[in-house]
């Protein structure tokens, strides 16, 4: 069996991390506890800046259960179409809100079980809450402290359960309150998925993790591999970007279209689109979103899977329908 961190470990584990940032907070933008609850179920699959975009002129009309509901799932959705599978969270904001009124007098529960029952909530997002809005001692188990969680050896696990119940008994008691912070902030900004920053990680000589990185490492395989992008402009010469770099940014260029309908997505939006559908990783390695969405959006027009259409207010971009995708177009 793998070894674990000791108590002792666990210990100064925290307490650099605690020296390092002392007050921790959600990134998510909230004004009170349901908008927490709300962002929260919206941030699944998303990211915190994509629901901050999203939410900032939300919450200034629907800072209440009965708000929401007077507001209407379609008009939420208007709100809400750049964040991922945003229909069906909408869905869930208008019906839990309905819940939170008829059951609990339009105040969001300081429960973990009352919060589980309402639609679109989970353990993760109720943790998230009870620790955010109600200072409870839970951890949320994201993607980002299960990683950091079992690639560290500080609280191993083969499902989020199992990590959290592990971190519950590893984490000294005068941490659990900011442990979820600490957690999920040092998995997003340092020990990241593709490469971790283990030169500048404070807690980098407990950490049981044996493929560290040095200061100058050699650069990734990944970074190594390009694809020529080609253009619609004549004349003007390919671009070799990396291919990683290319996919993560075609994926979020075709997420934003699938919610567009035949209707079309504005090109001036599509960059904030693309943005709120990337990870922080991701976003923190392409720098300029703008010229990534341009130039990945120019190859796939040449490529035949998304075309231009003249609309009021502008041009738009659409899906070709399948049957009419070219023969050589990326799958």
């Amino acid at each position: 069996m793998p070894r674990t961190l000791t108590r002792t470990e666990a210990e100064k584990f925290f307490a650099r991390l605690a020296a390092r940032d002392p007050a921790p907070e959600t990134e998510l933008n909230y004004t009170n506890p349901y908008t927490l609850l709300v962002a929260v179920v919206l941030s699944a699959q998303a990211t915190d800046v994509g629901v901050n975009k999203a939410t900032a002129r939300l919450f200034q009309i629907a800072d209440s259960p009965e708000k929401m509901v007077a507001l209407g799932e379609k008009k939420l959705g208007e709100h809400v179409r750049t964040i991922g599978l945003w229909r069906n969270k909408a869905k869930n904001v208008i019906a839990l809100s309905k819940i939170l009124i008829e059951r609990h007098g339009g105040k969001v529960p300081a429960d973990r079980e009352a919060l589980e029952k309402l639609p679109g909530v989970g353990r993760k997002t109720a943790n998230v809450v009870c620790n955010v809005a109600f200072g409870q001692p839970t951890i949320a188990v994201d993607t980002h402290i299960f990683r950091v969680a079992n690639r560290t050896g500080l609280a191993p696990g083969r499902t989020p359960l199992e990590v959290e119940r592990a971190l519950e008994k590893i984490t000294p008691k005068k941490y659990l309150r900011g442990a979820h912070h600490w957690l999920i902030l040092h998995g997003r900004y340092v020990c990241k998925a593709r490469r971790p920053d283990c030169p500048n990680c404070v807690v980098a000589d407990l950490c049981l993790y044996p493929d560290k990185t040095a200061a100058h490492a050699r650069k990734s395989a990944r970074d190594e591999e390009k694809i020529e992008c080609r253009t619609p402009t004549p004349g003007r010469a390919s671009v070799r970007i990396p291919r990683w770099k290319y996919e993560a940014v075609r994926r979020a260029i075709l997420d934003a279209l699938k919610t567009a309908g035949e209707e079309g997505f504005a090109f001036k939006e599509l960059p904030d689109a693309v943005k709120a559908r990337l990870s922080a990783e991701e976003l923190e390695s392409l720098g300029s979103v703008s010229w990534w969405t341009t130039t990945v959006k120019l190859d796939m027009e040449v490529k035949g899977e998304i075309e231009r259409v003249v609309a009021k207010g502008g041009q738009r971009l659409r899906l070709v329908p399948r049957r009419r995708v070219r023969k050589g177009a990326a799958a």
